[in-house]
C-alpha cells in the first residue's frame, strides 16, 4: 500500500509538472467592504497564467470591466461580452476587460484540475492572463454585490478607486455596450 501512494504522490507531481507550469491556484481571499458600499470587494485568485492576482487593485487599466460567471456553461454568456467590448478596447487605452470565473473554495487536486482545463480551452495568452479564478465563499461574495442569482453573468465596470460606477447582468446588448461607451469619454 505504501508503495502504490508513494507511486500516485510520484506521478501526481510529474503532471503538474509536466502537463501545466502553473499551480493549481491559491484559495482566494476576500475583504468586505460595508454592506452599503459601491466599492468591489477586494478579492484574490490566479489567473490562468499562474500569476496570483489581487482584484481590483492588480488589475490594468483606469476603467475595468469585470465578467463573473458562476457556472460553466455561461462561457458563451461571457463570449457576448467579449466580442462587444473589442472597439471599447481599441478606442479606449485605459480600459480593460477580465473574466472572472467564481467558484466555491475546494481542495487543491479540484482546483488544478479545473485551471487546467480552463487554460487549454483558452488559446490566447493575453486572454488567460486577464481570466482570473476566484474560489471563494461565494453567498459572501453574491452578498456584498448584491448578486441575487448564479443563472447569469454578472458585469461590473469598476474605476481606479475599486468603485463600481455600472453594472448589468445576463448577455451583452447594444445598449449595454453604448453606455459603457458613454461613460468612458466622459470619464
Amino acid at each position: 500500500m505504501r508503495k502504490i501512494l508513494v507511486i500516485f504522490v510520484s506521478l501526481c507531481s510529474f503532471a503538474q509538472a509536466a502537463i501545466l507550469p502553473i499551480a493549481s491556484g491559491p484559495i482566494s481571499k476576500i475583504e468586505f467592504f460595508s454592506s452599503g458600499s459601491k466599492l468591489f470587494p477586494k478579492v484574490s485568485g490566479s489567473n490562468l497564467e499562474g500569476d496570483v492576482v489581487s482584484i481590483p487593485e492588480d488589475l490594468e487599466g483606469e476603467n475595468k470591466l469585470l465578467l463573473v460567471a458562476f457556472k460553466r456553461e455561461q462561457q458563451e454568456d461571457v463570449n457576448t461580452w467579449l466580442e462587444a467590448t473589442v472597439d471599447l478596447l481599441k478606442k479606449h487605452s485605459d480600459f480593460a476587460v477580465y473574466e472572472i470565473p467564481t467558484i466555491k473554495e475546494m481542495n487543491f487536486l479540484m482546483r488544478f484540475n479545473i485551471n487546467n482545463g480552463m487554460r487549454y480551452g483558452i488559446p490566447s495568452k493575453s486572454q488567460r492572463e486577464n481570466t482570473i479564478t476566484l474560489y471563494i465563499d461565494k453567498e459572501k461574495f453574491k452578498t456584498i454585490l448584491k448578486i441575487e442569482t448564479e443563472d447569469e453573468i454578472h458585469v461590473f465596470l469598476v474605476n481606479d478607486k475599486a468603485e463600481i460606477v455600472w453594472r448589468a447582468q445576463g448577455l451583452a446588448s447594444e445598449s449595454f455596450i453604448n453606455s459603457i461607451e458613454e461613460y468612458l469619454k466622459n470619464e
